[in-house]
């Protein structure tokens, strides 16, 4: 059980060592038109990140590192400044995240994180500034081979003008630990069943691309 902290990490240690850069510079950084990148693969190759309708891979967010593989998805015509290319009816900030993770089974990985998320360390292990007084994890359940999560977490964001609450799942892939996220704008916040509604079509497409 003791690993486990460093797998829930993964998804929120690139961001909380500040290496991620910012999205609006991510988002804006060219006057000209650039072809939307759909999906994108990663850790050697082995996984394959691809958001739902609308979403595409912000190409200057990829990190790699200890932690893990870092991908951040964006509006598509914001991406690629074409209004054509597609766009979420209501916007988010989507991140995958790609740890490795000995022994991952989809079946055993989800059951031992749900119940691991269930303890302090869990909670810990979720906060961003490592506080577990600043997780509420409002439900979390098993879908299928995943574990779907919605939390809030009151610690500073280093993602800016974004709701404190998410939506998360975990999925096992190829012997590693597949960390999903659906991230609305404080200004903009999402129902809901529309969180979730994204979250399961992000899960969705990460499984179609990895069978």
């Amino acid at each position: 059980m003791r690993r486990w902290p460093i797998t829930l990490l993964a998804p929120l240690a690139l961001v909380a060592c500040g290496e991620i850069p910012d999205v609006t510079s991510a988002f804006g950084g060219s006057l000209f038109l650039r072809e939307p990148v759909r999906e994108v693969s990663v850790a050697d190759d082995s996984v394959t990140i691809a958001g739902p309708f609308g979403y595409c891979i912000d190409t200057a967010s990829l990190e790699s590192g200890e932690a893990g593989v870092f991908v951040l998805l964006g509006s598509c015509a914001s991406l690629s400044r074409a209004r054509d290319a597609g766009r979420p009816r209501v916007p988010g900030i989507l991140t995958a995240t790609v740890s490795e993770f000995e022994g991952a089974s989809s079946s055993d990985s989800v059951q031992r994180l749900a119940a691991f998320l269930q303890t302090e360390d869990g909670r810990r292990a979720l906060s961003r500034s490592g506080d577990p007084g600043t997780v509420q994890i409002i439900w979390a359940r098993p879908e299928g081979d995943a574990l779907y999560l919605h939390a809030r977490d009151t610690s500073p964001d280093p993602l800016p003008d974004v709701s404190p609450a998410y939506w998360r799942a975990f999925l096992a892939i190829e012997g590693r630990i597949v960390t999903v996220s659906v991230v609305p704008f404080a200004e903009r916040p999402m129902s809901p069943d529309t969180g979730l509604r994204t979250l399961d079509a992000f899960v969705r497409q990460v499984e179609a691309r990895n069978r």
